[in-house]
């Protein structure tokens, strides 16, 4: 979804119910491969606050590099990184975006959100 917040901020959000523990979910989440499996196999994230996120992604628009900072950990319950993305040879964003993971217990697994702003 899609949404404008107020002071005019645009949001992507995305929810996902698991059927697993969000220790599962987490183990999955907080790890290299499996952020590879989620953004790109050419990716450094270093899981700790203060980290740093880069991928490189070529897409049939172009050659991009995305990077940023791990801003919150909270095991099993919430990851948060900055995000700013540059076309190869060309400008980065102006500002950067916060990416956001909250996990959430619930009967019978875990729901996911994810919060990009």
């Amino acid at each position: 979804m899609l949404s404008l917040h107020e002071k005019n901020m645009l949001q992507i959000n995305f929810q996902v119910d698991i059927e697993a523990s969000p220790e599962q979910v987490w183990a999955i989440l907080a790890s290299k491969e499996g952020m590879s499996q989620w953004f790109s196999r050419n990716l450094i994230f270093e899981f700790e606050e203060g980290g740093e996120f880069r991928m490189e992604v070529t897409m049939d628009e172009g050659h991009w590099i995305f990077y940023g900072e791990v801003r919150r950990i909270i095991p099993n319950e919430e990851l948060a990184f900055t995000w700013t993305q540059q076309e190869v040879g060309g400008e980065a964003w102006p500002v950067s975006t916060l990416v956001r993971f909250q996990l959430t217990k619930i009967e019978g697994g875990t729901r996911v959100d994810l919060v990009h702003s």
